[in-house]
């Protein structure tokens, strides 16, 4: 499963107080959880703004989580 939110705000050379330790964070639990399977990426989205897509491994089992 493939979800991307993109926006066309100040992109990635604008004003920024973070750290990307959320980010980094995020990446590290869908390792965790996914091994390579999972993966988030951000990039710039053309013209403006930055777009991130979340990528998950299909569930074919039921959820019992």
């Amino acid at each position: 499963m493939t979800v991307t939110v993109a926006d066309d705000g100040e992109g990635l050379g604008g004003k920024s107080n973070g750290t990307g330790i959320g980010l980094a964070n995020v990446r590290e639990r869908l390792r965790l959880r996914y091994g390579n399977d999972a993966s988030l990426a951000v990039v710039a989205n053309f013209p403006s703004g930055v777009a991130a897509t979340l990528t998950l491994p299909a569930r074919t089992e039921a959820i019992h989580d």
